[in-house]
């Protein structure tokens, strides 16, 4: 194999599992990571920080460069480096929008993340994201003249509000990462958030879990 220049990583089902069960399998993948490859490597990740490092933080682990708060906000070794400016969404939009909500569904509470992101969770009910998206998308962002922020299904229970440049492919280009021999790593390079970042790298790897995310590691990891 190859050897790599910069290795990204998704966070989420890549690197650590959102299933409790897989949390021995979770801590090998990021003390591997943090022990042989945190000068190379990049963690992108559409979660929050604070929901990233309190997993981290159980094993001690701050990594290098972590891009998280819906890719805009990057993390050098924990702490806040820089965001964004094209993924922030404006405090007028972000308060307008908040107070719409409120007036759509008293039923869940919306979670400002950083600058860049506004989560409504959980929505076990699919029907139910389907409407809020359509109606955040066509209803009331056009009716309060929001032309930059989208509304959009992720996770199994989330529905995301973020800016319309909003995607991991803007880390790619503030990193220059054309310029080098990149691989990406992560669950959803076939759809998602994933697949525009992983098309532009130098080789893309798809896992199914983390327990793959492990097999790549302890085969190749240190030649990647």
């Amino acid at each position: 194999m190859e050897k790599y220049d910069r290795i990204i990583f998704d966070f989420d089902d890549t690197i650590w599992s959102r299933n409790s069960n897989d949390i021995d399998c979770s801590i090998y993948n990021a003390k591997f990571i943090k022990n042989n490859l945190d000068d190379k490597s990049i963690i992108i990740s559409g979660n929050s920080y604070a929901s990233i490092d309190d997993k981290l933080s159980s094993v001690g682990i701050k990594f290098k460069e972590v891009w998280a708060d819906a890719n805009s906000t990057l993390y050098k070794y924990g702490e806040k480096f820089g965001v964004l400016s094209d993924l922030i969404i404006s405090k007028y939009n972000i308060d307008i929008i908040l107070k719409s909500i409120s007036n759509l569904t008293s039923n869940i509470k919306p979670q400002v993340i950083g600058e860049s992101n506004i989560k409504l969770r959980p929505i076990e009910s699919d029907d139910f994201r389907n409407f809020l998206v359509d109606e955040l998308n066509y209803s009331i962002f056009p009716s309060l003249n929001i032309k930059d922020c989208i509304a959009k299904k992720t996770g199994k229970t989330t529905v995301d509000i973020l800016s319309i440049y909003n995607s991991k492919t803007a880390v790619y280009y503030y990193n220059n990462l054309s310029e080098y021999k990149t691989l990406y790593i992560g669950d959803e390079i076939d759809s998602g958030n994933d697949i525009d970042i992983a098309n532009l790298c130098t080789r893309k790897l798809k896992v199914s879990s983390v327990y793959e995310t492990k097999a790549i590691l302890d085969c190749f990891g240190g030649k990647l």
